[in-house]
Order: structure tokens, then sequence, then C-alpha cells
């Protein structure tokens, strides 16, 4: 599966823990334009929401988060501890640290 730029600047957006709202404006385009764009995401990965989704996309190697550019809602380097991550988020970080023991990702 490939991303094209606009998908990967939105889903780089969203990783932040921006709002569509956010992401329409920063991007130019309306809200039910990002709405398209990740309802047609969720279609081709399966994903049931915008976590699971960037879960998917970042364990399957498609989507590529450093967590240094991401120092607000990444996870800290060394520890795989999160922090400053709203509920979702971190049980996601959790979820991805737990793959990546099991050497999925």
């Amino acid at each position: 599966m490939k991303l094209t730029g606009t998908e990967t600047r939105m889903l780089r957006l969203l990783a932040m823990g921006a709002t569509r709202f956010y992401v329409a404006e920063r991007m130019g385009t309306s809200v039910s334009g990002t709405a398209r764009i990740l309802n047609n995401l969720y279609d081709r990965t399966g994903a049931c929401n915008t976590v699971e989704l960037l879960c998917f996309l970042i364990v399957t190697g498609v989507l590529e988060i450093d967590p240094k550019d991401f120092p607000h809602c990444a996870i800290r380097p060394g520890d795989g501890a999160p922090y400053r991550l709203s509920e979702t988020k971190r049980a996601a970080a959790l979820e991805l640290d737990s793959l990546r023991k099991l050497g999925l990702r």
C-alpha cells in the first residue's frame, strides 16, 4: 500500500493529535474533504477509527513516524513509555510497544 503526499501529510498531523478541523485548515481543504480522505483510508485498510488506522500504517511500515519529530506526543526514546497522550493515544502507543516486543514492528 502506498500513501499519497496529501495522505501522508494529513496522517502526520493526526499523529500529532490534530483535529480534523485543524488538518483541514492547515491543508487548505474542507472538513468534509479531510473526512473523505480518512474514510477512503479506512476502506483501504479495514481500520475503524483514526487510532487504529495510524497503528496499522505505522506497524506495517507504510507510515514512518520518527519520535524525535513529535516530542509532545511520541514515545520517549529509550524506554518506550508514552507521555502527554490522551487515553486513546496512550492505549495505541502501548499496543505498538507490545507489537514491537513481539517482533511484529
